[in-house]
């Protein structure tokens, strides 16, 4: 969504989730807590996750970047906070502008105040470029394992689901691809936002 110019208007978005429910969609990654300077598309964020709280039978997730975007997704009472970081140095840097060591700093300040307020929503972990790496680095396979065992170590699995992405990138590596999942939990799940590329 964040590489659609044009503003999608809200009740459209909603439209769209309404019918993925229709349609058997359990649940749906709806927004991104991004700065809207940095993606105007996701403004209404607040506002998405309010109305689609109100859908029968489905799951809400968001994206975050940050521990700042996660403290907004806690507060919206959103389901699930997705935060990802890259296997790829050269991709994270790219995609979040920091380093995969600062991306896992980061994500054990997310956990941390999720333990301490007991918030309810669930703590998601993905990898990105887990399994291919846009740019022309090396990224072994040993990478994503070490990023893992660092950070999601067994005594954190009972706070949340960790998953592993793969990007497809193309135009200068502007454009992502999004990737449908099966979430921990079972039945069918959608991922229609991500983290802008540039």
């Amino acid at each position: 969504m964040q590489l659609v110019k044009p503003f999608v208007a809200t009740e459209h978005k909603l439209e769209w989730c309404r019918d993925d429910v229709n349609a058997g969609v359990r649940e749906i990654e709806i927004t991104s807590f991004v700065p809207p300077s940095v993606v105007p598309q996701f403004s209404d964020a607040l506002e998405l996750v309010r109305e689609t709280l109100r859908i029968d039978g489905l799951i809400t997730s968001a994206l975050v970047p940050n521990l700042k975007g996660a403290q907004r997704a806690f507060e919206s009472g959103v389901h699930k906070v997705n935060y990802v970081l890259s296997a790829s140095e050269a991709h994270n840097q790219a995609n979040v502008r920091r380093s995969t060591r600062e991306s896992l700093d980061d994500f054990k300040r997310i956990t941390q105040e999720r333990c301490e307020k007991n918030l309810p929503a669930l703590v998601v972990g993905g990898i990105a470029t887990s399994l291919a790496v846009p740019f022309r680095e090396r990224c072994r396979k040993a990478r994503s394992l070490i990023s893992l065992k660092v950070c999601w170590r067994p005594a954190l699995m009972r706070l949340f689901s960790p998953i592993q992405l793969d990007t497809r990138i193309r135009s200068k590596f502007a454009e992502s691809s999004p990737k449908r999942f099966v979430s921990p939990g079972g039945g069918r799940s959608l991922r229609i936002s991500m983290i802008p590329a540039d």
